[in-house]
């Protein structure tokens, strides 16, 4: 497993912890700080795709970036959040499973 991967995956887990956290109440710094990690942390899940030559998620960690951009707020009801983050929650364990299987499979490789 690369150095890229394994950061990756702490990246990711790191996410799916804030965004379910995002689904109880929260003060408004932490939803402030949810958007600050997850345009820093998307940003850098589209780079390590780049670098890992797999570009199958690199738009999508984009756009995942520019919605939770901390300068041109997104602004959403707090119920589509809730369904945006659980949404982004299952993907993440969703593609950390992928790559568990890419990476232990020789037929993905």
């Amino acid at each position: 497993m690369t150095n890229v991967l394994k950061i990756s995956i702490v990246v990711k887990i790191f996410l799916v912890l804030i965004l379910l956290c995002c689904l109880f109440s929260m003060p408004y710094g932490y939803y402030q700080f949810v958007r600050i990690a997850s345009f820093v942390l998307f940003g850098y899940l589209a780079y390590s795709e780049i670098v890992a030559k797999r570009i199958s998620f690199v738009l999508l960690y984009l756009i995942l970036a520019l919605l939770f951009n901390p300068i041109v707020k997104v602004i959403l009801e707090r119920h589509i959040w809730h369904i945006i983050d659980s949404i982004l929650a299952l993907l993440l364990i969703g593609t950390m499973v992928f790559d568990k299987l890419n990476q232990n499979n020789k037929f993905f490789k």
